[in-house]
């Protein structure tokens, strides 16, 4: 008897503890491109509801303004980002961002109240430089967002710090002080990197760091022999295997980031192959990664002397971006709602005012 109670509890616990990892049946899948490869998304219906409800609080648009006045640079002092726009849209434009950033908060979150035009809270200097990043963004960088866009918002989601921001991890090896919980020893005592960062795959590797963090190392792989050696020989780049596990890791960390799977952007027949054999989501997320990195490495980590200590990371590093902090787990952040047409002030710079 006592045996039969011991073996239903570890049942039931199983049980529990296998639909606590799996999403419960159906699934549904879309084709996303060529015929008889299997090339599609298998996404859960009531993921993705919740993933819609979340997205759909975005804050209605401000009412529209005329555009009507000098620039509001000759208006107010100290105004060195979006001094094109004139003072009315100047105002709508910050009364949206105190909504898409810091709606508990107020206006004063970033500004001093007793003097409006004052840099000297850090968030001030901040502000003013992710909206260089925004206006970039959707000047830049259509080749990535196209005409959707991005708003403060896109990250933000009405928090004054985006929920997925991005810090470099603990450098391994790891000494007992600092030991996060994704990190653990494998059988033979090497320290692994579970679960966080490469889609619960157990590859020693930080894609984050090594690939999106700046632009010095190239995500390519294509070996020919099982030991190919490493170099340039008879006019080919070699790559070791080491190169194959790193961006393979890379792939999964921006398939769970994006909440997709890898067929989605490659043609599992040829992953590595572009031209026709190739989808146009795969080049648009070529783009994406060098647009991480342009982020990272000219906006975001130069912040890194107008934080205070408690923002910064174990490493003393800013916080950056990666894939998630914009995507936050679908194809096209906020399901591809185009912000831009909303609010064309956060667009290209006003050509009268350059």
């Amino acid at each position: 008897m006592k045996h039969m109670i011991a073996k239903s509890v570890a049942t039931v616990a199983l049980a529990s503890l296998v639909s606590g990892c799996f999403e419960p049946p159906p699934a549904i899948s879309t084709q996303t491109g060529f015929r008889g490869l299997s090339m599609g998304e298998v996404l859960h219906p009531a993921t993705v509801k919740a993933k819609k409800e979340r997205d759909a609080q975005y804050p209605p648009a401000q009412p529209a303004v005329k555009a009507e006045g000098p620039p509001v640079s000759k208006v107010y002092k100290n105004v060195k980002v979006l001094g094109d726009l004139t003072e009315p849209e100047f105002l709508r434009t910050m009364t949206a961002m105190t909504e898409w950033v810091a709606p508990k908060e107020g206006c004063t979150y970033c500004h001093d109240e007793a003097d409006l035009a004052s840099d000297a809270k850090y968030t001030y200097q901040v502000s003013r430089r992710m909206l260089e990043m925004t206006r970039h963004i959707n000047t830049d960088w259509s080749s990535h967002v196209a005409q959707t866009g991005v708003t403060c918002y896109t990250c933000h989601r009405g928090r004054p710090v985006p929920p997925y921001i991005r810090y470099l991890e603990p450098r391994l090896p790891l000494d007992n002080a600092v030991k996060p919980t994704f990190v653990e020893a494998d059988n033979s005592g090497q320290i692994v990197r579970l679960a966080k960062n490469t889609a619960y795959s157990a590859l020693n590797y930080d894609p984050f760091a090594m690939y999106l963090a700046n632009d010095k190392r190239e995500i390519r792989f294509v070996p020919q022999t099982a030991l190919p050696p490493v170099g340039v020989s008879r006019g080919m780049e070699r790559r070791s295997m080491a190169d194959a596990y790193s961006t393979f890791a890379l792939m999964m960390f921006i398939s769970d980031a994006i909440g997709t799977n890898c067929t989605f952007c490659h043609n599992p027949q040829t992953f590595e192959s572009w031209g026709k054999k190739s989808t146009p989501q795969r080049a648009i997320a070529w783009h994406g990664i060098r647009l991480v990195r342009d982020l990272n490495m000219n906006f975001l980590t130069p912040l890194k002397p107008v934080y205070p200590a408690n923002r910064l990371g174990a490493q003393g590093e800013a916080p950056m971006a990666d894939c998630r902090t914009c995507h936050q787990g679908v194809t096209k952040p906020l399901f591809g709602a185009s912000r831009m047409k909303d609010y064309p002030e956060l667009g290209p710079v006003k050509a009268a005012a350059k």
